[in-house]
């Protein structure tokens, strides 16, 4: 797999760009030679070093999910809730993966000691790579060296991992986006190579649109960073009142996902007003309900801090204006994006629902399923 950096798998993208028409969708009930293959073939899985292992301690189990911030703790206790609550790193994102492992029939382990397993996912956290690094390196030859793919949720600062990324048996660095694949070829052009876009997805069958018309006179407005929105949110609530259109306001982190789908149950469609995303789960589980998303366009400038200067050192790095910051996924399919309250107006009054196809984007590119073989083409 050489050539671009920022290289999809999975079907996404097979070049960098904002794709702006749908792939065809893959058949689920094929078996690919890689299913098959590891069908009998055990995978390991960590977002945590396994409990009792040499190198496994309250620092390195407990101190990286201490470390995130209030909000994100905020949504894992409060939030998501349920099935959720048992997976480590980013619950959303491993839970997609084993999901989707699970409805492959993968055989797989999950932060357990695995002696015999040649192929390795480290998904979340530094000190779960430099942990597994450091138990290859006691346990295995070189010659039979397990293959490690890295990432999606490492961390956000990749140059302080840089020795780890560039050891040999880290085969990729996984990335959920565009703009962040590019950020670390910049960073690190060593690693250039290794670096591939995966993204986690979606239930499909929990997140099902409520029947086959939308609603039409509401809108849910969706608050990713309220410090930031504060005076938008309240432009556009007027505006939508002001056209007589009902409208619900959720701010990220402060509902439950059974709340999050009752809402999108009865709108029309999401407003979504926020900064830089990576993941963009929340817009996907929309999408799953067949609810388009109206994005607030967001340049370098305006997120506050540039996407680059995540990287140390990196501050000097051209921004790439043509990324898309706020929502990586977007398409034609699933919404659309607007920078001032007269374009925003104009897409709610032009809105139909036949003009979008959200559902049908998710079934064709963010199933759990579609993300565990796209996971496993990583592994072949």
């Amino acid at each position: 797999m050489k050539g671009s950096s920022c290289r999809h798998v999975g079907g996404l993208r097979d070049s960098c760009g904002l794709r702006k028409s749908p792939i065809q969708h893959r058949s689920t009930n094929s078996t690919s030679p890689v299913v098959a293959i590891l069908r009998t073939m055990d995978l390991a899985l960590f977002t945590a070093p396994p409990m009792g292992s040499r190198l496994w301690n309250i620092r390195t189990a407990v101190t990286p999910r201490l470390r995130r911030s209030g909000r994100y703790l905020l949504r894992k206790v409060t939030s998501f809730g349920g099935p959720e609550q048992r997976y480590l790193g980013h619950p959303a994102v491993t839970r997609s993966l084993l999901a989707g492992l699970d409805e492959l029939g993968v055989e797989y382990s999950y932060n357990r000691n695995a002696p015999e397993s040649s192929r390795w996912g480290i998904l979340s956290d530094t000190s779960t790579l430099r942990w597994a690094e450091a138990e290859i390196d006691r346990r295995f030859s070189q010659s039979r060296s397990p293959v490690i793919v890295a990432g999606p949720t490492l961390t956000d600062d990749f140059v302080s991992i840089r020795s780890e990324l560039m050891q040999d048996h880290v085969r990729y660095l996984v990335v959920p986006c565009e703009w962040k694949a590019r950020v670390v070829g910049q960073a690190i052009p060593q690693i250039a190579g290794k670096v591939r876009i995966w993204i986690a997805g979606v239930d499909q069958y929990y997140w099902i649109p409520a029947g086959p018309h939308s609603p039409r006179n509401r809108f849910l407005i969706y608050v990713k960073d309220p410090l930031r929105s504060q005076s938008e949110l309240s432009l556009v609530h007027s505006m939508l009142k002001r056209r007589g259109l009902g409208v619900c306001v959720l701010r990220y982190g402060s509902y439950t996902r059974e709340q999050y789908r009752t809402h999108l149950a009865l709108s029309s469609g999401v407003i979504w007003l926020g900064g830089k995303e990576t993941q963009c789960l929340a817009q996907f589980e929309a999408w799953s309900m067949n609810k388009p998303t109206f994005v607030r366009a967001v340049s370098e400038s305006e997120s506050g801090s540039s996407p680059l200067s995540e990287l140390e050192g990196n501050t000097h790095m051209a921004i790439h204006s043509d990324l898309a910051y706020e929502s990586p996924h977007l398409s034609e399919m699933t919404g659309a994006r607007w920078e001032s309250l007269e374009e925003l107006s104009d897409l709610i009054a032009d809105f139909r629902d036949t003009r979008f196809a959200p559902r049908d984007w998710i079934l064709a590119n963010a199933t759990d399923e579609i993300a565990a073989r796209a996971y496993l083409d990583l592994h072949e």
